[in-house]
């Protein structure tokens, strides 16, 4: 199956690949839908992020657009989450978390600045495509956060969204939100501290 057999693209323009604050309501009718084999069926689309400001302007990319290595994860992980009962629904309510995250049930933690406008630590760690579902089908790939790139790296390349070094985000602090502990962590603590000092206690 070619690459535009899997969009259902309709009426493309193969030489325009970003899209505009201006030019976005428009692309919604010249659009590039991806069918899942969910329950049900839906068709979505996704927009790689390919630039951000304080002023909550974005410009968006074209999946067509993508490197054929990028362009493959990015399916891969779409026909794994189309078998999570919820897909359907969260794909059409959208969600302020990862989508991967969101159908685990797990906290999404992104990064400290623009949050939600990057890969989370977990995409980031497990060197996996972040996606997130803003509602109405519309998926945003995020793009790695700027600090962890390498120099000049282009928006249609897969080292803007998956980093190929064996990094983990330990590398990069203060770059995410830091996972608070449990209640049951802290609880273990306090136990081993009380451990610890019963026996300096003993020895003095």
């Amino acid at each position: 199956m070619t690459r535009d057999a899997k969009l259902g693209t309709k009426g493309m323009d193969e030489d325009h690949h970003l899209l505009t604050p201006s030019s976005q309501e428009a692309s919604l009718e010249n659009s590039e839908r991806i069918a899942v084999d969910s329950r049900p069926p839906v068709s979505v689309e996704v927009r790689p992020l390919v630039e951000s400001n304080d002023a909550n302007e974005q410009v968006y990319g074209r999946i067509s657009g993508l490197a054929t290595p990028i362009f493959t994860s990015v399916m891969t992980a779409i026909g794994n989450f189309g078998s999570f009962d919820r897909f359907a629904s969260l794909s059409r309510r959208g969600s302020r978390s990862c989508v991967e995250r969101n159908l685990s049930s797990h906290t999404t933690f992104w990064t400290i600045e623009h949050p939600g406008h990057f890969t989370c630590k977990t995409c980031f760690n497990k060197k996996q495509p972040c996606l997130r579902a803003v509602g109405d089908h519309q998926w945003i790939l995020l793009p790695l956060p700027p600090a962890t790139r390498e120099p000049d790296t282009d928006w249609q390349d897969q080292a803007c969204y998956i980093r190929s070094y064996e990094e983990t985000s330990q590398r990069f602090p203060g770059t995410w939100k830091v996972e608070p502990h449990s209640k049951r962590d802290a609880l273990k603590r306090e136990k081993e501290a009380a451990v610890t000092y019963q026996g300096l206690s003993q020895v003095s």
